[in-house]
């Protein structure tokens, strides 16, 4: 596994990808063709793709079960209590949106089993639901334009089989004349700093002298004081790979990411995987 030299800050420039297309997971393979094993193994294998799996309402990965009802053998998906889908951009693990997704459940049901589909956009409002019932069933969400950035499919006695979804777009696309409101976006969230992970923090529409980036825990105590980036061209990054101000590794855990500059603060939440 590739290791990130500890407490090392690097910065780069928010990119965007144009790529679009249909993805199909059928949670059978990984994108490079190894085998998925089971066990909890469903998290961001599929990141180059554009999407990242968690277990719903908790951090942790989603789970692959061999099952005889499975669409595609052998492996269908499931979560306690669900499985969220985060569309990311393929190119920088950026939070990103598409127009189209959708999943089948396995062939196996019986009356009042099914997924409960959710889709939310980036200001976390429900823009679609809808009860996937019924052996097999594709049921699919489609908009005008990128619009859904996570959806939550809660699962009643069911598993989640094959999902598919149109290549996410950032949400931000380099070359499109938009004023976005001035915040942080922060990928992955969460972070699994025990892969080498490292949170890259947007810094969007931030620019302002002495302004200051830092990280507190729950209880409110200073873990980090990151650079802020002077504005150049494009949203600059910073990247977080876990450790205090000490060098230490910080706990697994939710973490606040505060910028702080020209009268106003802005704050985001960050999970840490350890």
């Amino acid at each position: 596994m590739h290791r990130i030299p500890s407490c090392m800050l690097a910065l780069s420039l928010l990119l965007a990808s144009s790529a679009t297309g249909a993805v199909l997971i059928d949670f059978d393979t990984y994108p490079g063709g190894a085998a998925v094993p089971e066990g909890y193994t469903v998290f961001d294998q599929w990141r180059s793709l554009g999407v990242v799996f968690t277990m719903g309402d908790s951090v942790r990965a989603a789970y692959a079960v061999p099952h005889m009802c499975s669409l595609s053998a052998p492996n269908h998906v499931g979560g306690d209590p669900a499985v969220l889908a985060w569309f990311v951009d393929p190119v920088t693990g950026l939070p990103a949106a598409t127009d189209f997704v959708g999943t089948a459940q396995d062939n196996c049901w019986g009356n009042g089993e099914g997924i409960l589909m959710t889709a939310y956009d980036a200001q976390g409002q429900v823009v679609a639901s809808e009860f996937n019932s019924g052996s097999g069933h594709l049921t699919t969400f489609s908009f005008p334009e990128p619009t859904v950035v996570m959806i939550r499919m809660y699962e009643i006695w069911q598993g989640i089989d094959n999902f598919t979804f149109n290549t996410p777009v950032p949400l931000n696309p380099v070359g499109v004349a938009v004023q976005p409101t001035a915040g942080l976006m922060i990928s992955p969230n969460p972070v699994a700093a025990f892969r080498g992970e490292m949170a890259r923090i947007a810094l969007q529409g931030t620019s302002a002298p002495e302004a200051s980036l830092r990280i507190f825990d729950l209880r409110g105590r200073l873990v980090r004081v990151l650079p802020d980036p002077a504005a150049g061209a494009g949203d600059p990054i910073v990247e977080w790979n876990g450790c205090d101000d000490d060098g230490e590794a910080a706990s697994p855990g939710v973490y606040f990411i505060r910028w702080t500059g020209g009268g106003r603060t802005l704050t985001e939440k960050l999970t840490l995987l350890r």
